[in-house]
């Protein structure tokens, strides 16, 4: 952590700050953009949530966890509107509530619709790993619709976390496109929902883990089913798995 602190205040001191201070840059009646699943940005949620000066503020997110903490607090929902593009397990019951808005939208077409500013977009909350020497960091093992998110938000807040890996492709973010980086160190996400394994689907699954030689990369979706395969296909050694 001490690395990724004297690195940046090499790069750029002035947009080191911690999360409590970078969370007053979001103004009342933002729009906000909240990474994905196992890029989310943990600690940055957490100080926004718990900033009570923020009013009416409208978030934007794939697939939420972090906020499924605060599904029974009522001083959060009166501060806050939440729109999702996938509704979890851990937030289906506020859904069914009415306390979540689920946007019906391919993966495909948000990028499109942060880009025709049909939903438009003052604040992002993201999570990269430590940048390397030319300034670059990564999204790690999130990217989907963060990158469109970035390049759209008036105001992006990173939070650097060492465990957060690098990964390569399209994930790179550079110092210059971030207005404020908080060096926050924490565990990232990582979590299979708990789902039935029924016989006939783990008998499938079991096959399915066979087939697969060591260096073979698939593809898999949400839901019961492929994470019924990906319980059962972790045991691989070596195994990338390319969400949809």
């Amino acid at each position: 952590m001490d690395t990724t602190i004297r690195e940046l205040k090499q790069l750029c001191p002035e947009k080191l700050t911690t999360a409590e201070s970078a969370v007053e840059m979001i103004k009342n009646g933002s729009r906000i953009f909240i990474g994905s699943g196992c890029g989310e940005p943990q600690r940055l949620v957490k100080a926004m949530a718990c900033n009570h000066r923020i009013q009416d503020a409208m978030i934007y997110q794939m697939y939420a966890f972090s906020l499924a903490d605060h599904i029974d607090d009522a001083d959060f929902w009166r501060r806050f509107s939440l729109k999702l593009f996938f509704v979890s397990d851990l937030m289906r019951q506020a859904a069914f509530e009415g306390k979540v808005d689920y946007i019906p939208a391919y993966l495909s077409e948000i990028p499109h619709l942060f880009d025709i500013k049909q939903i438009g977009l003052e604040i992002a909350l993201i999570q990269i790993s430590p940048v390397d020497r030319f300034g670059f960091g990564s999204l790690g093992v999130s990217v989907d619709v963060t990158k469109a998110a970035i390049a759209n938000a008036d105001l992006v807040i990173a939070q650097v976390n060492p465990h957060m890996p690098s990964t390569w492709g399209d994930s790179f973010v550079h110092v210059d496109e971030i207005d404020y980086l908080v060096p926050y160190q924490e565990p990232w996400w990582n979590r299979f929902p708990g789902c039935p394994m029924k016989p006939l689907l783990k008998e499938s699954a079991t096959t399915y883990r066979n087939w697969l030689m060591t260096e073979r990369r698939c593809k898999s979706d949400s839901g019961i089913c492929p994470t019924s395969f990906s319980g059962i296909s972790i045991t691989k050694k070596i195994l990338g798995s390319i969400p949809r």
